[in-house]
């Protein structure tokens, strides 16, 4: 396996860059920066979901409602909380 240089180097152009990809033609500047940022801090999130994943052995849910869904993961917390300081 060898390093393609080429390759490398004409690449090293973008680097620092961030590339957004949409169909939205008709953006504000304003949406732009917001995406930007969103986008920008995407590598956080998935590193957290990678953790948690990881970490906790959960199971999926089936749950539609955002009501839903934050008390299951309410419960299931308390729950990892009291098990934990036993």
């Amino acid at each position: 396996m060898s390093l393609n240089l080429d390759k490398i180097t004409k690449e090293e152009k973008y680097d620092g860059y961030y590339s957004i990809v949409t169909s939205e033609k008709n953006m504000s500047d304003k949406e732009i920066r917001d995406i930007y940022k969103v986008y920008k801090g995407l590598w956080e999130i998935e590193e957290s979901f990678k953790i948690i994943k990881s970490e906790f052995r959960a199971r999926p849910i089936y749950l539609r409602t955002e009501n839903h869904i934050n008390a299951h993961f309410l419960i299931c917390f308390t729950s990892y909380l009291a098990c934990t300081r036993i």
